[in-house]
């Protein structure tokens, strides 16, 4: 079992986004499956209207037509850019609530789908929170079984980078005695003091499993140790913790 187990319960490990023309689709990806918990779709333009073409009795380019034409070609790049700017002012601020969804839930990644200028926005407004990868197209009518299967190999390799940088951070900071534990007998004994703050091991280990029950307990997280992660945790005893002090 890869990702966080913060015990029985199944955790929300990352978001999944998928922007069309449409509006904005949210998932919550768990455990290699994905749940839709928001869609939004794009409002109309407020003084939306209703643009024409020449029509059939002056045809773009007969006489008389070429200065309405260019009028005409005129109004529609005119409204054509307001429903671009209209479509980032609405992720821009769907994603600030995005980010309230992700910090709530924990999520340790998002990934977009879609059209990359409107997923800058929500990496510009969520990417200090969590990572932000852009990727794919063509996902808003996948079902959710399809979805998680478009995303995993990216959410797979954001986790395990993610879970790496947190392991050799812990191990920089146990090496200079800071908040950091390595190896079972450390970690038991901080966890014991409900110290640590976040736990990763192979949780298949029942003395392991022992040491994440009571992170949980004491309101901690725990992470199962990737397989693109064990070889450095071997090298550090098997398990490691970030403590609260």
């Amino acid at each position: 079992m890869d990702g966080i187990v913060a015990t029985r319960k199944e955790t929300p490990l990352a978001g999944v986004v998928v922007l069309s023309g449409e509006g904005m689709r949210v998932a919550e990806w768990v455990s290699g499956r994905t749940e839709d918990v928001l869609v939004l779709d794009f409002p109309p333009l407020p003084d939306a209207k209703e643009l024409r073409g020449p029509t059939a009795s002056h045809p773009r380019g007969s006489v008389g037509s070429s200065g309405s034409g260019a009028r005409s070609g005129r109004q529609r790049d005119l409204h054509d850019r307001k429903v671009e700017r209209h479509r980032h002012a609405f992720v821009r601020a769907a994603a600030d609530e995005l980010r309230g969804v992700a910090d709530r839930r924990q999520w340790q990644a998002i990934v977009v789908l879609g059209d990359h200028r409107l997923a800058a926005d929500v990496g510009e407004v969520v990417g200090d929170l969590v990572p932000v990868v852009e990727t794919g197209h063509g996902a808003q009518w996948l079902s959710p079984t399809d979805l998680a299967e478009a995303v995993r190999p990216e959410i797979e390799r954001v986790l395990a980078e993610r879970q790496r940088a947190l392991v050799e951070h812990i191990r920089d900071e146990a090496l200079a005695g800071g908040r950091g534990a390595l190896g079972a007998d450390d970690c038991r004994t901080t966890a014991a003091e409900g110290r640590v703050d976040v736990l990763v091991g192979d949780t298949t280990q029942p003395l392991i499993q022992d040491v994440a029950d009571w992170v949980v307990h004491q309101g901690g997280r725990v992470e199962h140790a990737r397989d693109e992660v064990r070889p450095l945790l071997d090298e550090l005893g098997g398990v490691c913790a970030l403590l609260r002090w």
